[in-house]
Order: C-alpha cells, then sequence, then structure tokens
C-alpha cells in the first residue's frame, strides 16, 4: 500500500467516523463520563505505542521524525474519536495537541517549547476530566469490559491507519 494510499484511507476513516465498531454505536448516547472513558482509554493504549516506538532504536536513526508524524495523526484520530462519541471539548484538546505535533515536525516551535505547551495542554485536559468526574452522575453500571474493549479496538484502528498513512 502506498502511502498516498494509506493517507486516503486515514482521511476516508476520519471523514465517516470509522474508529468505533460497528457494535459500539449505541456508545454514543451512553452517559458522557462513559464516553470519555472509552476515549481516555484509547489515547492511554496509544501512549503506550508512542512510548515503544521512541524505544525503538530503529525509530532514533531519523531523530523521531517518523514516530512524531504516527504520533501526530494518533491525536488526529482521537480528536475524531472524541468527535464521534460527541465530546467535543475532549476533541479540542486533541486537534490543539495534534496541531503541537505538526509544529514540531515542521520544525516550527522547538522542543523546549513543545514541552512547555505540551504541559499546559495536559494541564487543561486533566481539569476538564476533574470537572466531569466531579459532577459526574451514574445513572447505571458501566460495563467496563465492554468500555476497554471498544476502546482497545478504537485505538487499534487509530493506530494502524497513523502508522500506515506516514512515510
Amino acid at each position: 500500500m502506498t502511502v498516498a494510499v494509506a493517507g486516503l484511507l486515514l482521511l476516508i476513516c476520519s471523514a465517516q467516523a470509522q474508529f468505533l465498531p460497528d457494535d459500539a454505536q449505541n456508545l454514543k448516547t451512553a452517559p458522557e463520563v462513559e464516553r470519555l472513558f472509552v476515549v481516555k482509554t484509547a489515547e492511554n493504549l496509544l501512549t503506550e505505542k508512542a512510548k515503544r516506538m521512541v524505544n525503538d532504536p530503529e525509530n532514533a536513526k531519523d531523530g523521531f521524525m517518523w514516530a512524531r508524524k504516527v504520533m501526530a495523526r494518533h491525536y488526529a484520530g482521537l480528536e475524531t474519536l472524541a468527535g464521534e462519541l460527541s465530546t467535543d471539548e475532549l476533541a479540542r484538546f486533541y486537534a490543539e495537541k495534534a496541531g503541537l505535533f505538526v509544529k514540531s515536525v515542521r520544525g516550527e516551535i522547538s522542543d523546549s517549547q513543545f514541552e512547555q505547551m505540551e504541559i499546559e495542554l495536559e494541564r487543561r485536559k486533566n481539569a476538564y476530566f476533574e470537572t466531569i468526574i466531579a459532577t459526574a452522575k451514574p445513572t447505571r453500571n458501566p460495563d467496563f469490559d465492554t468500555l476497554n474493549r471498544i476502546a482497545k479496538t478504537a485505538a487499534g484502528k487509530v493506530h494502524s491507519y497513523s502508522a500506515l498513512s506516514v512515510d
């Protein structure tokens, strides 16, 4: 598969909101805290994949450029996933993080600027999560096995499309 075809697949997948498994469509009407759980769990899984990429000596050869491009696409995919689940505020955080990676890849910001901006973004995102959790009113007992399975599937799709679409 060529890079152009893989990139097109990522765009199509993102545009058609295809990161959720087919059987997870009812999650769109679940309580917000459950939807946020799925997206945050997917983010955590993608962060683990990113750590493995950064620890791979093969990726160090290009100054981790390929890995940073994949991570930018991870966050763009998380933005799409968050949008699919109508967690628009969270989607904006992921869009901003993807933008930071893009600026870093393009050399528009230094590593230290990236780090400072990322810390501030993560601080704001964590405050958002804390607010949601503090105000959440449980209406049912979540099925965490199902939520974790959905998050794992979504993260796998985001990573596959991200890694395939970067040259």
